[in-house]
């Protein structure tokens, strides 16, 4: 989409390759901010984890 966009509309083509390693660069983001997001290695994500122990939810 992102192709047929660039060379429709803004009359330039964009390269497989480079269409490739940025949806693989967007992902590794995503991941990385999902994980970040979703764990217990901050303090806040310590504190979530104590407080889940200390209710007998984990």
């Amino acid at each position: 989409m992102l192709q047929l966009v660039s060379s429709q509309i803004l009359g330039f083509e964009i390269g497989q390759d480079t269409v490739d390693a940025t949806v693989d660069l967007v992902s590794a983001g995503l991941v990385t901010w999902a994980m970040w997001k979703n764990n217990y290695l901050g303090s806040k994500g310590k504190k979530q984890e104590q407080a889940l122990k200390a209710n007998h939810l984990k």
